[in-house]
């Protein structure tokens, strides 16, 4: 989840009025500067704070919406995680980045080599020979 949709989220959730305390600097960032470019959201001074308040809800849900077009509760759980992300910020490179499958590269050039374990037994350089 990208930082204003989550700052937008917490908005929501919170009846459409926060503390500024309540939000990161970067949220705090992001929310004025969709405040100045938008017009749904409203931030006023409150004594030593500042208040930031949803003026339009059914507009921020349509931003969210657009922004996130699928909640994670819609997604299948044997989805990668590419996909996921795909599904979740329109984007593959945001949220989970990590594979879920790694494999172990080795080169050997000592023909006494091997690795073993109860059932396999594996000489890397006659692999490597072969494979490259």
């Amino acid at each position: 989840m990208n930082i204003l949709c989550s700052a937008l989220s917490r908005l929501l959730e919170n009846d459409g009025s926060l503390m500024a305390s309540a939000f990161t600097p970067k949220q705090r960032t992001e929310l004025e500067l969709f405040s100045c470019s938008t017009r749904l959201i409203t931030i006023n001074k409150q004594g030593r704070s500042v208040i930031y308040h949803i003026t339009h809800w059914d507009r921020v849900l349509d931003y969210l919406k657009a922004q996130q077009p699928v909640a994670d509760e819609e997604l299948l759980a044997t989805l990668p995680a590419r996909s996921k992300n795909i599904g979740k910020q329109r984007n593959s490179k945001k949220g989970q980045t990590s594979h879920e499958a790694y494999y172990l590269l080795m080169k050997a050039w000592d023909h006494e080599t091997t690795l073993e374990d109860n059932v396999n037994v594996m000489h890397p350089a006659k692999q490597t020979e072969q494979y490259g």
